[in-house]
Formats: structure tokens, C-alpha cells, sequence
């Protein structure tokens, strides 16, 4: 299923784009310099990031066969999963308990 992206998203990383040239870089480590950039409104980043392609294919490729998400933040963990959770209620019932992000 695609992702729909928001009007707002869109035009925040062309934003960035217009501040930080990104075309040069392979497309996943594009997709993770952009993602980086966009969350901390730094674009330093963009000469500070070392990504290797093949590592971030096989990162993707683990994730969507299933692999476990390991992070010390409790938020996180419920940010990368929701998005692949499937929708019933009974799991996302589960999933507010088992990863709440506010009390």
C-alpha cells in the first residue's frame, strides 16, 4: 500500500530541498539524510551522515520480512510500527498498551 503524503510534508521537503542539494546522493541514503534533516531542521547533516546503499537495502528488506524494531525510546518503537500494523482494532488496542506515548 502507498503511503499518501500530506500537502504540508510535501512542501516541507521542498523546502528543504531548496536548502540543501540531496540529487546527488543514492536514493536511500537520500530518503535518510532528507528524513534526518526534516526532523532536526539541520542541514548539516547533509555532510555529516555516512550511509552505505547496500546496508539500507538490507535494512528495509529485514524490516519488511518481519524484523523486531530495537530502540532505547518507547516512542519510537511505536512510530516505526504503526504505520505497519495492520488496522484492527484488537491490535491497536495492543499496541497503545504495550507502546503508549502519552499517560
Amino acid at each position: 500500500m502507498a503511503r499518501v503524503v500530506h500537502p504540508i510534508e510535501k512542501q516541507s521537503y521542498e523546502i528543504l530541498r531548496a536548502r540543501a542539494d540531496t540529487s546527488a546522493l543514492p536514493p536511500w541514503t537520500r530518503a535518510v539524510v532528507e528524513r534526518v534533516i526534516h526532523a532536526s531542521a539541520d542541514t548539516s547533516y547533509l555532510g555529516d551522515l555516512v550511509c552505505a546503499e547496500a546496508d539500507l537495502e538490507a535494512a528495509l528488506a529485514a524490516l519488511r520480512g518481519g524484523a523486531p524494531v530495537v530502540t532505547s525510546a518507547t516512542s519510537t518503537t511505536w512510530s516505526a510500527r504503526k504505520r505497519t500494523w495492520p488496522r484492527a482494532p484488537r491490535r491497536c488496542a495492543t499496541a497503545r498498551r504495550s507502546w503508549p506515548t502519552r499517560r
